[in-house]
């Protein structure tokens, strides 16, 4: 099956190509990757054309790594309104917990697993089913760097793991240059790709970045500025879109990625005409019927995914929304194409 991913996956790429001498907007349009797709960080690609793009650069720059480097380029902010979300957990477990759950809305066919390989450790595997053959190297060292790179945002800089394993043999030079690169000790021919660290760490509250939501907004929205006139309605419609699925898109959480106290967002929304249940109604409105035009989705999951308990609750707001259940809607779409 074909999968997907956030062109903001790519976030720093041209900065760092250019920085090593290439031209990444070349490298781009051999994948047919245009460079206006780049103001929307939250527009989904073909995650093949990520990962082929990735492996061509690593080629035509002779940098074996380029993925681990771009990683590094990365953080908190690379994910968006999620990443100001997660760190506000009240402990790293539960940052990663939803960070996992977040994980393929950044990018399809990854799966975090949180394990405990021993007493005093814990491993955080990754899993991705486009590399099912290994056949993209590039792919795998980006999301494991960028894994670290975020976790060093919430714990500090001068942290670092036990170790970070690879399934693929890694000779012993290949084994110190990224030991250089990413800061700590590295192994090769393990059973998962995975970042191990002591599991003491666990209970510890994320550490809060003064200037995280700024970066995001600025990278997110691009015109926008946290002092001057921000559209919190088109903030909050984001913010919405990127919670619904993890199951915790109250009102508060909202607030919460936005930095906001619950009272002084919904006073921000009433200020501009709307509220909290209104863009929540909107977005969900919006998400069933692109998701039902363009896909054959099951409906109880995408009940599921846009925050309903059940699916007869999504059918009650959907014929209320289009006249129709849901099932008849899907039931129209496809008589029209035969």
């Amino acid at each position: 099956m074909p999968y997907y991913a956030r062109i903001g996956s790519l976030t720093g790429y041209p900065e760092l190509v250019e920085r090593l001498g290439g031209d990444p907007w070349d490298l781009l349009s051999q994948v047919c990757i245009l460079p206006r797709q780049f103001t929307d960080p939250d527009l989904m690609i073909p995650y093949k054309q990520i990962a082929e793009l990735l492996e061509m650069t690593a080629t035509q720059l002779q940098l074996p790594y380029f993925g681990a480097q771009l990683g590094q380029e990365q953080g908190l902010a690379t994910l968006g309104l999620i990443g100001a979300y997660i760190v506000q957990k009240p402990t790293l477990l539960q940052a990663l917990e939803c960070g996992a759950k977040y994980a393929q809305r950044h990018a399809q066919g990854v799966n975090l697993t949180l394990g405990a390989p021993s007493a005093d450790q814990c491993e955080l595997a990754v899993n991705l089913q486009i590399n099912h053959h290994q056949q993209y190297t590039q792919i795998c060292l980006l999301t494991l760097s960028l894994i670290l790179s975020v976790l060093k945002d919430m714990l500090g800089a001068h942290w670092q793991p036990h170790h970070i394993g690879f399934k693929q043999h890694l000779p012993l030079a290949a084994k110190l240059a990224l030991e250089q690169l990413l800061g700590c000790p590295v192994q090769g021919s393990c059973r998962k790709d995975s970042i191990v660290f002591n599991a003491d760490i666990l209970s510890q509250p994320p550490l809060q970045q003064a200037n995280l939501l700024a970066e995001i907004v600025e990278s997110q929205f691009q015109g926008f500025q946290l002092q001057q006139h921000v559209d919190y309605v088109v903030l909050t419609r984001h913010a919405i879109n990127m919670l619904l699925p993890t199951g915790d898109c109250s009102k508060e959480s909202i607030a919460k990625s936005l930095d906001l106290h619950p009272k002084k967002l919904e006073r921000l929304l009433s200020e501009q005409h709307t509220s909290y249940r209104d863009l929540l109604e909107q977005v969900r409105k919006d998400v069933a019927q692109q998701v039902l035009t363009s896909q054959r989705p099951n409906l109880t999951n995408l009940a599921l995914n846009l925050g309903y308990s059940e699916f007869s609750a999504f059918s009650r707001s959907f014929k209320s929304w289009f006249g129709m259940s849901p099932t008849h809607y899907l039931q129209t779409i496809n008589n029209s194409k035969k």
